[in-house]
């Protein structure tokens, strides 16, 4: 019994070998006539734009294509359900469609046939952005470059990092261009992914901002220029600020460092204004203390909701005293009725360097 079912199972593994053998045996070959396509150059307000791989079938058998895919939305694929015999040539047709997609793509299309293969197909080009497209994803102009945004918001940076923010810009015209950003200021580094931009060319500059470096806390504004052409300085261009607020980085003290440390402690919180009109200058006042066992140093005072002048700051709070601030807060584009305004006090507090302490009332 045993013998019999041995000698069925490997016969049942010879006939299994025998048409795997004869299927790789009849599987049919093709050869692509052309493959990978490249559009060009292409202008979005033409439309659409079509092409065609084609390949000739080489086997003994007829062949057909089961399926064909793109990997983006913004391709379509046709091609035909027939088998096509031997000798003869199969198409297949994409089309690209650039509505809203200025600048280079490169897109893949998967393509899979009766014989069990699968083949990718790549189509690639560069769209010139229609005046519509670049008005909504690169509305700020300098001459032929496109920038991608109006203002670089770096957000809060503290004094001991350097991050890096990027800004797009786009070449709109059919010339190639030598793009160029600068800056005055000795706290940033700026670079280009590429030195020159072909026709509907996408760069990203990348804007590096050592904050330490600017010797300047709270909130700062650094004008950028981004000009088309770096052969010429003289060239009409564009500044883009970037805006951040530094802030000194806290840092980690031993037992002995925290005691002989300064400390910094704003009172009264909040201070209340009462009922007060709609003054430019509404004057404000609070003590700053220094709990700590070395002098204490004011860098700024700001708030980040109305203007704040302040006339005078101590140069140093000495340990266990205290000095009276003045400020002038710019009221006139507060709602009227109630308010809370948060004004913050950056000090070389090594523990907490950014205190905060709120002036409430309220604007008749």
């Amino acid at each position: 019994m045993r013998k019999q079912l041995l000698k069925r199972l490997a016969g049942a593994i010879s006939a299994g070998l025998l048409l795997f053998i004869g299927s790789l045996s009849l599987s049919a070959e093709i050869r692509w006539i052309e493959k990978n396509h490249d559009f060009g150059l292409m202008k979005e307000i033409l439309g659409p734009q079509t092409g065609v791989s084609r390949f000739v079938n080489t086997g003994p058998e007829p062949i057909s294509v089961i399926d064909a895919r793109p990997s983006c939305g913004c391709t379509g694929v046709e091609f035909p359900e027939t088998e096509t015999a031997p000798g003869d040539t199969l198409s297949i047709a994409y089309t690209y469609d650039p509505a809203g997609r200025p600048g280079r793509f490169e897109k893949s299309i998967k393509v899979w046939l009766s014989d069990g293969t699968e083949h990718v197909i790549i189509i690639r080009g560069n769209v010139l952005g229609a005046p519509e497209s670049l008005d909504l994803f690169y509305p700020v102009k300098a001459g032929p470059l496109r920038l991608s945004d109006s203002v670089i918001m770096g957000g809060n940076v503290t004094d001991t990092h350097t991050p890096g923010y990027f800004i797009k810009a786009y070449n709109q015209t059919t010339d190639t261009i030598t793009p160029v950003a600068t800056s005055e200021s000795s706290a940033l580094r700026i670079e280009c992914s590429q030195q020159k931009l072909g026709p509907g060319d996408l760069a990203t500059f990348v804007v590096y901002f050592k904050a330490g470096a600017l010797g300047e806390y709270g909130p700062v504004e650094i004008p950028i220029t981004f000009r088309a052409d770096c052969t010429r300085p003289e060239a009409g261009g564009v500044t883009v600020p970037l805006r951040a607020t530094v802030l000194p980085a806290a840092k980690p003290l031993s037992g002995k460092e925290l005691r002989a440390a300064p400390r910094c402690f704003p009172a009264p919180d909040p201070v209340d204004l009462g009922i007060i009109g709609r003054d430019e200058a509404q004057p404000v006042g609070f003590a700053v203390l220094n709990d700590g066992g070395s002098p204490l140093k004011i860098k700024k005072i700001y708030s980040e909701r109305v203007a704040v002048k302040c006339s005078r700051l101590p140069k140093e709070i000495k340990p266990g005293k205290s000095v009276r601030i003045s400020l002038e807060l710019d009221t006139r584009d507060l709602p009227s009725g109630p308010f809370r305004i948060p004004v913050k006090i950056i000090s070389d507090d090594p523990v907490t360097p950014v205190k905060e302490i709120a002036v409430a009332g309220e604007l008749q």
